[in-house]
């Protein structure tokens, strides 16, 4: 699990110029949400088409967003773990 997080984060840490940390953890947290109240992942992925236009998104962000979207709603971490790859892998960066 912690695998696939670093993956997703890690090579990409200029990717995420556009979205906080903070956004990333609310759209990976509400994927959850709409996984519980019974949508499909296509659904949620469908939805993401709102953050996409209101934070003008490059292709790379949107590839990452989706991917972070999928791991939440497949459980495959929590949106917390998430959130902490992105703070790390931002601090790894400045580094």
């Amino acid at each position: 699990m912690r695998a696939a997080l670093a993956l997703l984060f890690v090579p990409h840490a200029d990717a995420w110029a556009a979205l906080t940390c903070e956004q990333v953890y609310a759209v990976s947290q509400a994927s959850v949400r709409y996984r519980d109240q019974g949508h499909a992942l296509h659904q949620v992925l469908a939805a993401l088409k709102d953050v996409e236009v209101q934070n003008k998104l490059s292709a790379i962000e949107l590839e990452l967003l989706h991917k972070a979207v999928s791991i939440a709603y497949l459980g495959q971490a929590s949106p917390e773990e998430i959130a902490l790859e992105c703070v790390q892998s931002r601090r790894l960066k400045r580094s």
